[in-house]
């Protein structure tokens, strides 16, 4: 089948194009066209990336340096190629110079033993004399205390003042001093290597016994006063209490003559 003939006003004018065909550019009008897709190439490929790390980081924060600088125009060449944009440098991880102390050692330091330093009980005459002295000194006590309690309870009777006064001076100024004397008279019978700890006890023990016979004395103020019948239960729980104490020192002067630690 032929096409038919179109009018002469249809015919294309010298130097048209023929309908159904694209125009020839040439020249620079063909380089400005091949610019021109280029940068709208990029463009568009910029706006991509932009998009894509907004999306990856949640769209709460700006774009990053790095999709600025894709999405400028880059460059071109005379004949219309874009040249390749430029990405930042990657950073890289620095490593830490090597640590100049001196390694530690895991190997663990001798320890030092002190010798242990023996020791040899006293000869039993030693021992026995020495727990003469701590029994002598707690029987001391004993007596000063008994006489304590005598002169105690018959406060408030006629002429029990002076007895009691007398009592009382020398139970809380002078006391102590006798257990003193007898733990240094004890105590110098034994050296360093065999004087038995128990005498240690004892002289803690005895210096309890004087403690007993001051608070006797500030107890007894009580007695014959307003106060009589409290005061009196009072020096009743004193009396108890000493004769425990005597107890425990006289097991300490036995200790003493068994040469115990």
């Amino acid at each position: 089948m032929t096409e038919p003939q179109r009018p002469s006003w249809g015919q294309p004018r010298p130097g048209e194009p023929t309908p159904g065909t694209r125009p020839k550019l040439e020249g620079k009008a063909r380089s400005d066209a091949i610019k021109g897709c280029s940068c709208f190439g990029v463009i568009i490929a910029g706006v991509v990336i932009g998009a894509v790390a907004l999306f990856t980081s949640g769209g709460s924060k700006p774009a990053s340096p790095v999709g600025v600088a894709v999405a400028a125009a880059p460059a071109t060449t005379d004949d219309g190629v874009a040249n390749p944009v430029e990405l930042p440098p990657t950073p890289t991880a620095v490593a830490s110079p090597a640590s100049s102390a001196p390694a530690v050692s895991t190997k663990p330091s001798p320890s030092f033993v002190m010798p242990t330093i023996r020791t040899y009980p006293a000869p039993a005459s030693v021992r026995r004399h020495a727990a003469a002295i701590c029994h002598a000194s707690n029987a001391y006590y004993q007596n000063e205390f008994n006489q304590g309690v005598a002169v105690v309870l018959n406060r408030g009777n006629a002429g029990s003042y002076p007895a009691f006064s007398a009592w009382y001076q020398k139970a809380v100024t002078s006391d102590p001093q006798p257990g003193v004397a007898a733990f240094k008279e004890a105590d110098g019978l034994f050296n360093a290597s065999d004087e038995p700890g128990s005498i240690s006890d004892w002289r803690a023990d005895n210096g309890t016994l004087s403690s007993d016979v001051a608070i006797l004395a500030n107890d007894g103020l009580g007695v014959g006063g307003p106060g009589d019948a409290q005061a009196r239960q009072q020096v009743e729980a004193d009396i108890t209490q000493f004769g425990s104490d005597f107890s425990t020192a006289e097991q300490d002067a036995d200790n003493v003559a068994a040469g115990k630690q």
